[in-house]
């Protein structure tokens, strides 16, 4: 699959979660058996263990591990630093937009470890792990399907985190996923063809 096909694919897949967000904020699609399989298997400890691996894809993560990647880029090429920063920024702030246009209500959170703030769609830390993620990639110009694959069990793990807590649904996590996919996927593509020019 090309990188073009790749990222209308996974934009299809977007605009379908987004509309299906829009038209009906109540669970729809694998919601309601995502979350009830996860909620069955909570413990107490599990519940503090998940929590705080959850939060490793937060902004109290990301923001550092993002300005210390923009650092790190720029002392290669401001390029590298320009494709970082518009990226990452770009990433957040879009996904702050869609929350505040779709407006999804989060799951009950009766149910849910913690009380999350804000929004639910897309979910904010698998947009955000998997942006920063596919970003390290790019720069690395990592091809090895092992790597790639090893790379993203992260954003995989943080968005099964986010549906376990009861904070998220899991088309909350599958939409920012493929999110962060098409915005890396669109920015890397400007990328290199500005560092081949």
């Amino acid at each position: 699959m090309s990188r073009l096909r790749a990222i209308a694919f996974f934009g299809l897949v977007f605009v379908g979660l987004s509309v299906g967000a829009l038209v009906s904020p109540e669970p729809f699609l694998f919601d309601g058996a995502g979350l009830g399989g996860l909620r069955a298997i909570r413990t107490e400890t599990l519940n503090a263990f998940v929590l705080l691996l959850s939060e490793t894809g937060g902004s109290k993560v990301m923001m550092p591990a993002g300005v210390l990647l923009f650092i790190f880029a720029l002392r290669k090429n401001r390029r590298a630093g320009v494709f970082v920063a518009v990226t990452l920024l770009g990433s957040f702030g879009l996904n702050q937009l869609l929350k505040a246009l779709i407006a999804r209500p989060r799951p009950d959170l009766a149910q849910a470890v913690y009380d999350a703030q804000h929004a639910s769609f897309p979910s904010g830390h698998s947009q955000a792990s998997m942006t920063f993620v596919l970003v390290c990639l790019v720069l690395a110009g990592e091809r090895r399907p092992g790597v790639i694959s090893a790379a993203l069990l992260f954003p995989v793990v943080i968005g099964l985190t986010r549906v376990y807590l009861g904070v998220h649904y899991p088309t909350d996590v599958l939409a920012g996923w493929c999110l962060a996919v098409c915005v890396v996927g669109l920015s890397a593509r400007v990328y290199a063809q500005r560092r081949t020019a």
